[in-house]
């Protein structure tokens, strides 16, 4: 992303009007539900999947800004913590990770009037705080754009064109009459650049640019949480990349780069094991890779798998064998009570086979 001049006029701070510029208001009957369903909840908890990501994390704050807005009680309460590079979009205690031991997150999680679930389909993914969530007598509403997993909430409301998460939230503020400020506008736009690469993977549409634009507006600066997101990290993560690049293997005569690391392996480079992760964009950037793989073995008998496409191959297809799930060009999926050796042997050979496939086809 090139530098702006400095005759660049800056973005203005001042709010966009409710209406300004809005996408469409979605318009069918589910919609229209679950627009009521939040415009009438006094006392609202919003949670997404483990290990939450730019687009979760960034969906979250800006739903819950949002709905604070008018008069709400409303907590953000995940199962794990997010990224350190993320850090700066929060305000101290804005996004709690969930503890079930603690009264009070259990007492609020149970007398709220409705949960909203973003990014994620699947109950299991929501880890230590699933059974807590299923247990809640409150509605559950899930905002997703990942594949539908045909798991029971309340209402789904998903679009699986949407380029993000945060593109669905944004329809939902605008449907509610929202404005958009630089507190909604910075985890949104971070949301949407997480999710499509900065602007370079094929859920990339007319409605990503359309949302940074109008982001922008709002008073979020691209240049600025380029630098926070992708510029901030410590020499010992860098130099972990570095060793994860080294040991990349490949396999299906080239189609199939992957790598196994474990949290061992993390803690000698002085990282933490989440740390590893950051190889995963670097998977199919290598020249006739059409699946890329990363197995981490985060504890004794739990793995997870990221997968990511080239474009020919479904991985969502493949992690939904394995009981995960995703979209076409990136899924993962956990196992338990299994080694990463064994869990990388099964899952790499499902890989090559699709891999294969799509090469004859």
């Amino acid at each position: 992303m090139p530098r702006p001049s400095s005759t660049t006029p800056r973005p203005s701070r001042r709010s966009e009007r409710p209406g300004r510029g809005a996408s469409r208001p979605p318009a069918d009957a589910l919609w229209r539900r679950g627009l009521e369903m939040l415009r009438v909840a006094r006392r609202v908890v919003i949670t997404t999947h483990v290990d939450p990501d730019g687009d979760a994390l960034g969906s979250e704050l800006a739903l819950a800004r949002f709905l604070c807005r008018g008069g709400r009680e409303v907590r953000v309460m995940n199962a794990t913590a997010h990224p350190p590079e993320y850090d700066f979009l929060t305000r101290r205690g804005e996004v709690r990770v969930f503890d079930p031991a603690a009264a009070a997150d259990r007492d609020f999680l149970n007398t709220c009037d409705l949960v909203v679930i973003l990014d994620v389909s699947r109950y299991g993914r929501l880890a230590g705080m699933e059974e807590a969530v299923r247990r809640a007598p409150a509605p559950k509403v899930c905002i997703d754009h990942h594949v539908d997993e045909g798991e029971k909430f309340d209402l789904r409301l998903a679009d699986e064109r949407a380029c993000a998460t945060a593109a669905l939230v944004l329809r939902v503020i605008d449907a509610l009459g929202g404005a958009l400020d630089l507190r909604l506008a910075e985890p949104l736009l971070a949301a949407i650049v997480a999710d499509t690469g900065s602007f370079r993977f094929q859920s990339t549409d007319g409605e990503a640019f359309a949302a940074a634009a109008r982001l922008v507006a709002a008073g979020a600066e691209p240049h600025a949480l380029y630098r926070r997101v992708d510029c901030a990290r410590p020499i010992a993560r860098v130099r972990m990349l570095g060793r994860n690049l080294r040991a990349l293997r490949l396999a299906a005569g080239g189609r199939v780069a992957w790598l196994r690391v474990s949290r061992r392996d993390a803690a000698r480079q002085g990282c933490d094991v989440k740390e590893v992760y950051d190889i995963i964009p670097h998977l199919t950037r290598v020249a006739g890779v059409e699946v890329g793989v990363c197995v981490v073995e985060h504890g004794p008998g739990e793995v997870r798998v990221s997968l990511r496409s080239a474009g020919r191959v479904n991985v969502h297809a493949l992690a939904q064998r394995m009981g995960g799930g995703g979209h076409r060009m990136a899924a993962g999926f956990s196992a338990f009570k299994q080694s990463g050796r064994a869990v990388a042997r099964r899952i790499v050979a499902a890989a090559c086979v699709a891999a294969a496939t799509a090469a004859r086809g």
